[in-house]
């Protein structure tokens, strides 16, 4: 952890010297998660979609985004409807490729709650804990207005999660999502 906060404060700090810096915001819907480990054999994802939103700012090439995300989930023991809650730090670096299409990589660190919507009350919504994020994507920028900025998007995310609850019970798997979004800038 204390690795990963080093060079994202030194990788921070590189960024902001460039001279293009922006902050944006970001909504992405996705598709249904790809789920494996214990997270597959308790839960499916058949219908359900996923989503983000994300708070950044970009300096050249590089980014970094306050997301919050989730992935809907069914549980395979009950009729109870349950979703991955995170909320996390995200570091993006953009390469360009041409006439404003972009491709990047991220990588991010989250903290991850099994939430629950509805009845019956499931056990399951005791769950938390750390994981990371990785992905790339491409985007194409445009101007969506003589001084706003906005991209579109789509992108392949895999969240790993490590998740426990309170008697101590482990829980931990991935879910592979496909999100298309679109940015503006602020």
């Amino acid at each position: 952890m204390r690795v990963f906060t080093a060079t994202l404060l030194a990788a921070m700090l590189t960024g902001l010297s460039a001279a293009h810096a922006d902050g944006y915001v970001s909504l992405g819907v996705g598709s249904r998660a790809a789920l494996s480990g214990n997270l597959g054999s308790q839960f499916q994802s058949e219908g359900i979609s996923a989503g983000r939103l994300a708070l950044g700012y970009r300096s050249g090439s590089l980014a970094i985004e306050a997301t919050a995300f989730g992935n809907g989930l069914g549980s395979m023991a009950s009729d109870a409807d349950l979703a991955t809650a995170s909320l996390g730090v995200d570091l993006k670096y953009h390469l360009h490729i041409a006439l404003g299409i972009e491709g990047y990589g991220r990588a991010g660190l989250h903290r991850t709650w099994l939430a629950q919507s509805g009845q019956p009350k499931s056990l399951m919504t005791g769950y938390q804990g750390n994981g990371h994020v990785l992905g790339g994507g491409l985007q194409y920028a445009f101007e969506l207005l003589p001084v706003v900025d906005a991209a579109v998007w789509a992108d392949y995310s895999r969240q790993a999660f490590d998740l426990s609850n309170e008697a101590q019970q482990s829980m931990s798997g991935t879910a592979d999502v496909i999100t298309v979004g679109l940015s503006i800038g602020l």
